[in-house]
């Protein structure tokens, strides 16, 4: 069994039908992370209809509607009418939210309505929020999970009625700080009723809907979960790796008051997340039908089930094409690694015992598959050529680029060709038993590694390498001579189907999380993986020796060849830019700021007669570390923020003001800049905290306050007494003010806005 072919018998059906074989699998595995099909408005009332979603995403998401502006407003009043229509009990909440760690403050106006049930337990909250970024329509984050909701409260109401009363929360304010799901956890006096929300967004604009977050102790709403969903598509990796990211949803405030919670979202086309792309008509239907999926079934299940207690054991879960979310509980997943080790250990103790294998070859496969991975450092390699030979690439949204995935294809062409090499020049020193085995004791160490510090990703090196050892077991249980060419081809393929339909997919949602710029994990869990595909290797290399490397890497240069012919721009396919106005009131200095990463384009060059200076510009910017490009603009006469002083007392050695801080131009976001002398601040009431975090690197603090009224915040503020106080006041409007005698190009059709073109006007108070 060194050979898996018969020397001499060197037919090329067998490898040919083995690469088949796991081509179909791959595909299986790619398709399997598909969302499903759009419904049509035909179907019956019954069902979810991501086609009758559509029409209320056409209506919210026509323009951006950031908060505090007037077409968020008009979204606003759409959804309340829309609610009362579905026979809800509609309320605006309107409150001051805050975001304490980054202070972060704004005016928000959620939206309640409530179903009441016939015998409730505790409430189910539906949730998502109705506001979009400044730059961006918003038909995917989210109005696509606003909309699902409407259309599963209008199927809902076509059947009886609910045991548990049904909460629709539909927040404001999460683009800014999560200030809408922070207001009503603070504030609503129906947010200690909740027992569970159902949260839905997105990072995208198609893909399916993933259910990527639960709260602690899930294993009760993961059994559900996987009885009720139609197309469950999750894994306790993503819960284990996002809990360890600093990434934030609402879902985020939720869990910190007690709620059990199952958040979902559609992360894949993020290069329409937050930009002018992010439209209906670019929306993948079947992404808001898979949202849709969810929230009707799992709605009319949590709806009548006892929703007092919803905590268990947390558990291991993922998808499988065919057999849906496979679960069971955390110390089951120990027990599991536990006999996979002693399955390893048998497996080497059997090939070497029966001199199918030697300590040698093992040794060759441990040491050398380090030296594989540098397949991942290959392809980070060919990322960064691919951003020196298109350095526009810096100019596409996150800097990833909408032809992405030829690189992609690049990189696992150049793992699988890089392994084959390998393995093809170790063949004359070791067999592929040996090396194989050699590489899976780094199977075993992450195994039992992960197991124990993130027992949620053990599935995803536990059963690769259990379907790689049951195929060398089953290959030795046959006496060497009686192993015929059609039977091994068959133990190898079966045994690699775990390794193809978990590894394949986690690749490829990696690449989508991590975008290009890292591209090497991805490309090195590929690489972790072809270790246990040796057996396919040897049976390629039996018939033509370098086939299969060299053909690999001819498809990586052809890829990395497509990549390049499609690295242009179209009105598919933007670049982004973005330009800023900005006006000292103290000093009577205007600039026109860039914070684009290139120099200008035909775009924002019109705005700089000479090349731009880069600077930090610490006076507008004193939280972020950003470098801009600016260049001197002419001063137009914009109306500076305004401080009013309302009280100003002393006790104690400590002095007390109580401020009215107000924008004359209407501004949708205003910053307040304080001294670090300051040891109190509230804003409208609300306290802000001081920690750590709070003063920014500049020493001083950073108030942003979103959609602030016409008659402007409240502000209390204690400082050492008798000592004079410098507040700075910088107020912004999303547009570019009016130039006398200037003539503003607007954009082509190839380019949008990343980060939101805007006026903004600085001016400081000593009090």
């Amino acid at each position: 069994m060194a050979d898996l072919l018969n020397q001499s018998n060197r037919s090329p059906f067998i490898p040919l039908t083995a690469l088949l074989f796991l081509a179909v699998l791959i595909w299986v595995a790619l398709a399997h992370t598909a969302p499903p099909a759009a419904v049509p408005d035909t179907a019956p009332v019954t069902e979810f209809s991501s086609a009758r979603a559509m029409k209320h995403l056409r209506t919210i998401a026509r323009e951006p509607h950031p908060l505090g502006s007037a077409a968020h407003a008009q979204v606003r009043e759409y959804l309340v009418e829309q609610l009362k229509a579905l026979g809800c009990e509609v309320e605006v909440q309107t409150a001051t939210g805050l975001e304490p760690r980054r202070w972060v403050a704004g005016t928000v106006r959620n939206l309640v309505a409530r179903i009441p049930g016939t015998a409730t337990t505790k409430t189910l909250m539906l949730a998502a929020h109705y506001d979009s970024v400044p730059t961006a329509p918003g038909a995917g984050d989210d109005g696509a999970g606003v909309v699902a909701i409407l259309e599963t409260i209008r199927a809902l109401k076509t059947g009886p009625p609910l045991r548990n009363d049904v909460l629709v929360l539909l927040t404001d304010g999460e683009e800014v700080g999560l200030l809408g799901a922070e207001a009503f956890v603070a504030e609503h006096r129906r947010a200690h009723e909740v027992g569970l929300v159902l949260n839905f967004e997105a990072r995208g604009s198609c893909g399916p809907s993933l259910m990527f977050e639960t709260s602690l102790e899930n294993g009760r709403l993961i059994a559900d979960l996987a009885r009720v969903a139609p197309f469950p598509a999750a894994s306790s990796l993503m819960f284990e790796a996002y809990r360890r990211l600093p990434n934030d949803t609402d879902v985020t405030i939720f869990k910190r008051t007690g709620m059990a919670a199952l958040n979902f979202a559609f992360s894949e086309g993020h290069t329409e997340y937050h930009m002018a792309l992010d439209r209906p008509e670019v929306l993948d239907e079947g992404s808001l039908q898979h949202h849709g999926s969810y929230a009707l079934a799992l709605a009319r299940h949590f709806g009548n089930a006892d929703l007092t207690n919803l905590r268990a054991p947390d558990r291991v879960y993922f998808d499988v094409p065919g057999l849906g979310l496979i679960h069971y509980p955390q110390p089951v997943a120990i027990g599991l690694t536990l006999v996979t080790v002693l399955l390893f250990l048998s497996v080497c103790w059997m090939a070497m015992q029966r001199r199918r294998a030697s300590l040698g070859g093992l040794a060759w496969g441990f040491f050398t598959f380090p030296v594989s991975l540098a397949a991942a450092a290959g392809a980070h390699g060919l990322w960064q050529v691919a951003l020196w030979l298109h350095p526009q690439y810096a100019a596409t949204p996150f800097q990833d680029p909408a032809n992405r995935n030829w690189y992609l294809a690049a990189g696992c062409a150049l793992a699988v060709g890089w392994t084959g090499f390998l393995f093809v020049g170790l063949r004359r020193k070791a067999n592929w038993l040996s090396l194989t085995l050699g590489n899976a004791v780094w199977w075993v160490l992450v195994l039992v590694a992960v197991t124990f510090w993130i027992p949620g990703g053990s599935f995803l090196f536990l059963w690769p390498l259990a379907g790689g050892l049951l195929l060398v077991a089953g290959l030795l249980t046959v006496p060497e001579e009686t192993v015929s060419s059609a039977f091994a081809c068959a133990t190898v393929c079966a045994g690699l189907v775990p390794l193809v339909l978990l590894v394949v997919p986690t690749v490829r949602l990696l690449y989508v999380s991590l975008t290009a710029n890292l591209i090497a994990a991805p490309i090195g869990l590929l690489v972790f993986g072809l270790g246990l595909c040796l057996p396919v290797y040897d049976m390629v290399a039996e018939v033509r020796g370098w086939l299969l490397p060299g053909v690999a890497t001819l498809v990586c240069l052809v890829c990395v060849l497509g990549g390049g012919l499609t690295s242009g721009f179209d009105a598919r396919h933007r670049r982004v830019n973005a330009i800023l106005y900005t006006l000292n009131a103290d000093t009577g200095q205007a600039q026109w700021v860039s914070p684009d990463p290139l120099p200008p384009d035909v775009f924002t060059s019109q705005f700089f007669a000479n090349p731009p200076v880069k600077t930090p510009l610490a006076e507008f910017n004193p939280r972020r570390s950003l470098t801009f490009q600016a260049g001197p603009a002419p001063v137009v006469p914009l109306a500076a923020p305004v401080v009013q002083v309302l009280e100003d007392s002393s006790t104690g050695g400590q002095r007390h003001l109580r401020l009215k801080v107000a924008s004359q131009r209407g501004a949708l976001m205003m910053q307040v800049v304080l001294p670090a002398s300051v040891t109190e601040c509230k804003v409208n009431s609300r306290t802000l905290p001081f920690t750590s975090s709070s003063l920014t690197a500049s020493g001083v603090y950073e108030l942003r306050y979103a959609a602030p009224s016409p008659e402007g915040i409240e502000l209390y503020l204690t400082t050492p007494g008798g000592q004079p106080v410098a507040v700075t006041v910088l107020d912004r409007t999303f547009e570019l003010p009016s130039v006398p005698g200037m003539t503003m190009r607007p954009r082509p059709d190839w380019m949008m806005p990343w980060f939101v073109d805007s006026a903004v006007v600085r001016k400081t108070f000593q009090l």
